[in-house]
């Protein structure tokens, strides 16, 4: 088998896997079943622009290239970690640093590539424009001329990735307990008198199976109770995967005190 067959054989394996991960991660997570076959693409995405930025950005010392290579592969492996485990074993039993970061730091790491996708992306569009135009020209006689990427979108790319990067993993230690309370006032006449001062408290996205400590849900609840609600209302994303990531937090969210109920 010759180098290339080699290559080849290598990528269909990598993909006849990852259809077979994207199977079993169907059946173990069947609510995020329908994104499934995305996996497929990240897949497509990173092979390619891995051969590219092995192409023309990637280090010449030989530490420096295994590291990258470890950097740049590293959200693909947590992302396929995490599925392959969760079907093995229930996320409702994982201990929560596992069920917290394997997944945040793949989401972190994806979100953080597309930065260095869309300058690669972008670089490919203008060098096929580029090339083209040359070869209508017919000034592109020798090879390698006619698909030339330009370096300073390249290392954009990665300046951005890195920048998300560091941000968005931030958000994740720190911004994730960062509350925001907004006021709305709501005035019609078809709301009967009975409801003049009447504090509707809306909750969303608390995503308590992202929590190690309760030390925040403390502040939240009382963050709500000083609000002085009437009624508090619970509109999504309580937890991440199941209800049983809000059982350690009962004691806590029974804390909060509404005339009218919490729903």
């Amino acid at each position: 088998m010759n180098l290339y067959m080699r290559k080849n054989f290598k990528i269909l394996l990598a993909i006849v896997i990852v259809i077979v991960i994207g199977i079993a991660g169907a059946v173990s997570l069947p609510k995020y079943a329908g994104r499934m076959p995305f996996l497929l693409i990240l897949l497509i995405l990173d092979l390619y622009y891995w051969k590219v930025m092995r192409t023309n950005l990637w280090p010449a010392n030989r530490i420096l290239h295994y590291l990258v290579n470890i950097l740049y592969w590293l959200p693909f492996c947590l992302l396929m970690s995490f599925i392959v485990a969760s079907g093995i074993w229930s996320i409702r039993f994982w201990p929560p640093v596992f069920k917290i970061y394997l997944p945040g730091m793949a989401l972190v790491g994806y979100v953080s590539k597309f930065g260095l996708y869309f300058f690669l992306i972008l670089a490919d569009i203008l060098a096929l424009i580029r090339g083209s135009v040359k070869l209508i020209l017919r000034k592109a006689k020798t090879k390698g001329v006619f698909f030339h990427r330009w370096q300073p979108f390249l290392i954009a790319g990665v300046t951005l990735s890195g920048l998300t990067f560091a941000f968005l993993f931030t958000g994740m230690i720190y911004w994730v307990y960062d509350f925001n309370v907004t006021t709305v006032t709501i005035e019609s006449l078809d709301i009967p008198k009975e409801f003049d001062g009447f504090h509707v408290i809306q909750v969303s996205d608390i995503h308590l199976g992202s929590w190690i400590s309760d030390r925040p849900l403390k502040r939240a609840v009382a963050i709500i109770n000083g609000l002085k609600p009437d009624i508090v209302l619970f509109t999504g994303d309580l937890v991440n995967f199941s209800a049983d990531e809000a059982y350690p937090f009962r004691a806590d969210l029974k804390q909060m005190a509404a005339p009218y109920g919490i729903y």
